[in-house]
């Protein structure tokens, strides 16, 4: 009660897991032990933002702007504590410090700033200009804590920038060419980097140096987008439409393999 039954332009609404994995002859034996070892964090809003067909975010799923940004809460699930971390209605996109004792995110009240705020109590952020003229997307931390990766959008072009959450240097492109690179995410290791190009034309998913710009392999084929490292940095996720895919990182081959369909 109190849930839409469909979503925006009558689809169907759906809130279950999709029965063709959950029904699995593989993945459905052993989903619920899988779901359990996932680190979880619950994320918490007002109904009435979430669910309301007049303001909610899902039933309006295709609405974007600074007017369908809703207030969210963290829940702290070991001891059940519920803390706010920002009192402002545009800040957006928030990442995890890999030691997780920090958050960036980006503040679209301030101009496309960065803010890097501690988790603690009353903890005051620091706000890191990135540039007016631009919006930009927070896609994660390097693995070592020092700076986030980001990109801009605004132009035809956009490159992968590496931001200094000390402040103390100004943010920098990552091997800007002139294709459009977004999507920027770095391996555990520190070693490669992830990305989405549209040099050939589509979006396709690309690994290269981290340290060393220059040589890029092209990983997806037919299209990729969000590719997203595994935590041992030994495959790349990545999705192609409403499909999650994989592939084996390893120079000497890679083996592209078809996961499950993604259901809205």
């Amino acid at each position: 009660p109190g849930y839409p039954t469909t979503w925006q332009a009558s689809y169907p609404a759906h809130y279950g897991m999709d029965p063709n994995v959950v029904n699995h002859p593989v993945y459905g034996l052993t989903i619920s032990n899988d779901l359990r070892s996932i680190p979880t964090l619950s994320i918490v809003s007002d109904h009435n933002g979430m669910w309301s067909s007049a303001t909610g975010i899902y039933p309006n799923s295709t609405s974007s702007g600074a007017a369908w940004e809703r207030a969210a809460t963290d829940v702290e699930l070991e001891r059940m504590a519920f803390r706010r971390l920002t009192y402002e209605q545009h800040c957006t996109l928030p990442q995890w410090s890999p030691s997780g004792t920090e958050i960036a995110y980006v503040n679209n009240a301030r101009g496309y700033d960065l803010e890097v705020r501690a988790v603690e109590q009353d903890a005051v952020p620091r706000s890191i200009p990135i540039g007016d003229e631009l919006g930009s997307f927070v896609t994660g931390y390097h693995p070592d804590g020092s700076g986030v990766l980001s990109f801009y959008f605004g132009s035809p072009k956009s490159d992968i920038l590496f931001i200094p959450v000390d402040g103390a240097t100004p943010p920098r492109a990552i091997a800007p060419d002139d294709s459009a690179q977004w999507g920027g995410v770095v391996s555990p290791d520190g070693h490669w980097l992830a990305f989405v190009s549209n040099e050939f034309g589509g979006d396709e998913v690309f690994v290269r140096s981290w340290s060393r710009p220059g040589a890029k392999w092209q990983v997806s084929r037919s299209g990729g987008t969000k590719p997203v490292w595994a935590r041992d940095g030994k495959e790349l996720f990545y999705t192609r439409g409403r499909k999650l895919l994989s592939v084996a990182v390893d120079l000497r081959g890679r083996d592209e393999r078809d996961h499950l369909r993604v259901e809205d």
